[in-house]
C-alpha cells in the first residue's frame, strides 16, 4: 500500500482538522494552531510537546471484505457507510428479497478486523427496489436508500435501529410521485434525516426533510426545491450538525451538466436556503456534485469528469476555493466519483484509475496542513481490470473503508462486488 508523507497523528476520538483563524472559533478543548483547529496541547505536526514527529504516515491494510452469502451480480460496495465501529455495505442488487431488491451488510470492528455481524433486507422489500442504493449511518441509527421501490420508482427510505446486539428495521418513508427516486441520497444526523428524490418535478428533483427517531419521523418543512430549477438537484447529500449539501451534477447554469451544489443551513429550527456553489473553472459535463462531503464547516465536492479527468473542490469559508487533482491523471479517471472527509484527511475516489489494470480503480488520499497535499493512494492488494476501487469510500478518524462494486467473487461470482479497510496511523 506504501508510505505517505506525514501530517500531524491525531485521535480518531476528535474532530481535529478544521480551518480556524482568528475571527472563527474552534470547538471546545480545541485550540487555533497554524491555522488548524487541534486538541488543546498538540501541535500541527511540526515537532514540540504533544505532537508527532514528522514521520510518515502508514495506510496499514486490514482486508478485504466480502460477504458471507456472496453471489453473482450483488454488487457489495456500491455505498458506504462508517461510524465508530460500525460498517454499513450496500449491495443494492441482491436476490434475497426478489431479483435487485437489495440488501445490506453490516460490519462490525472486533480486535482490529472487521466481522459480518447482521444482513438486513427491507421488510417488504421486492423486485427491482435496490435497496442499498444509498447508506447514512450515525451512531445507534442506519438509514438505507430504495430509490426504485414502489409504484414505478417512487422509491423508499429505511430506518433501522441497533439494541445492542441486533439492527432492526423501526420505520418506512415513502417517495410520493412515480419516478421521484427517492431515496436516491440519504443523509443523518442524531433527530434529523435528508432525502434526495431527484428524479421529482419530471427530473428537477427534491430534498426532504425529517425530524425524529426511531420508528416516528415527521416532516422538517416542505420538499426544498431550487428556485432554478436545476435538474437531478438531490443526487447526493451530505448533512453535519446544522448544514445540509446537496448535490445537482446536471445542472446547466455554468454549461451543460456543469453541475452545481446547494446547502440548506438550520436556523433555529427551520432550514434555509443558503447560497449556490458552483465551481470557478465550470465547463460543460464536469458534473459538479457528484459526490459530496461535510466535515464541519468544510464542503467537499467531486466533478468526476472535469477535463475528462476529474476534479474536487474544497471550501472551508476562510481560503475560497481549493482545488484539488492528481499530477497523474488520465482521461475517464473518475476521480471525484466519490468523496469522504474527516479531520485532517480527505478521500477521493478514483474508479476508473487503470495503473492497476483497466478501471481498476483507487483512492487518493490528501491531508490538511499549511495548505492541502497529497499524500499518497491505496488500491486492493490484487488489482484486476473493473474493480472500479474507489467508487464509494468512507472516512471516520484514521478508518478508511473502500467500496470495489465491480469485484468478481470467487469463485466466478462476476461482479459480486467487495471493500477493504485500511487503517491510517502514524508510524
Amino acid at each position: 500500500m506504501g508510505l505517505v508523507p506525514a501530517l500531524a497523528c491525531y485521535s480518531p476520538s476528535f474532530t481535529e482538522g478544521l480551518p480556524c483563524s482568528p475571527d472563527m472559533n474552534c470547538p471546545e478543548g480545541q485550540t487555533c494552531v497554524e491555522n488548524i483547529c487541534l486538541v488543546s496541547g498538540r501541535d500541527s505536526g511540526t515537532g514540540g510537546d504533544g505532537a508527532c514527529a514528522p514521520v510518515d504516515y502508514q495506510a496499514s491494510p486490514l482486508g478485504r471484505l466480502i460477504a458471507d452469502d456472496a453471489a453473482e451480480g450483488d454488487q457489495l460496495g456500491g455505498a458506504i457507510a462508517m461510524d465508530g465501529a460500525w460498517l454499513a455495505l450496500g449491495a443494492d442488487l441482491d436476490d434475497d428479497a426478489g431479483e435487485d431488491a437489495g440488501a445490506v451488510y453490516m460490519f462490525e470492528r472486533e480486535s482490529g478486523a472487521w466481522v459480518q455481524r447482521q444482513k438486513l433486507t427491507a421488510a417488504d422489500g421486492d423486485m427491482q427496489d435496490g435497496f442499498g442504493t444509498a447508506i447514512a449511518l450515525d451512531g445507534t441509527t442506519l438509514v438505507v436508500g430504495a430509490p426504485n421501490a414502489g409504484a414505478p420508482a417512487a422509491g423508499a427510505v429505511y430506518v433501522f435501529t441497533h439494541d445492542g446486539s441486533t439492527w432492526s428495521e423501526q420505520a418506512r418513508l415513502a417517495g410520493e410521485v412515480a419516478d421521484d427516486l427517492f431515496g436516491r441520497a440519504v443523509a443523518v444526523r442524531g433527530e434529523r434525516l435528508g432525502v434526495g428524490a431527484p428524479g421529482a418535478g419530471s427530473g428537477t428533483g427534491e430534498v426532504r426533510m425529517f425530524l425524529g427517531s426511531g420508528a416516528t419521523w415527521n416532516p422538517d418543512g416542505g420538499a426544498f426545491i431550487p428556485s432554478d430549477a436545476a435538474e437531478g438537484f438531490g443526487s447526493a447529500l451530505a448533512m453535519s450538525d446544522d448544514t445540509v449539501a446537496i448535490g445537482s451534477p446536471l445542472d446547466d447554469d455554468t454549461g451543460t451538466a456543469s453541475g452545481s451544489v446547494f446547502r440548506l443551513v438550520l436556523d433555529g429550527e427551520n432550514w434555509m436556503s443558503s447560497a449556490k456553489v458552483t465551481a470557478s473553472d465550470a465547463g460543460a459535463n464536469d458534473q459538479f456534485g457528484t459526490a459530496v462531503a461535510l466535515a464541519g464547516a468544510r464542503l467537499v465536492v467531486g466533478a468526476p469528469y472535469r477535463d475528462e479527468t476529474g476534479a474536487v473542490y474544497v471550501y472551508d469559508g476562510t481560503s475560497g476555493e481549493v482545488i484539488l487533482t492528481r499530477g497523474d491523471e488520465a482521461a475517464n479517471d473518475a476521480f471525484g466519483r466519490a468523496v469522504a472527509s474527516d479531520g485532517p484527511l480527505l478521500a477521493v475516489g478514483v474508479p476508473g484509475d487503470d495503473e492497476g489494470g483497466t478501471s481498476a480503480g483507487s483512492v487518493a488520499l490528501f491531508a490538511l496542513g499549511e495548505s492541502w497535499t497529497e499524500i499518497g493512494s491505496v488500491r486492493d492488494a490484487a488489482p484486476v481490470d473493473f474493480d472500479t476501487f474507489g467508487a464509494a469510500v468512507a472516512v471516520d478518524g484514521t478508518q478508511l473503508a473502500v467500496g470495489m462494486p465491480l469485484r468478481d467473487g470467487e469463485p466466478a461470482l462476476g461482479e459480486a462486488g467487495a471493500a477493504a479497510a485500511f487503517d491510517l496511523a502514524c508510524q
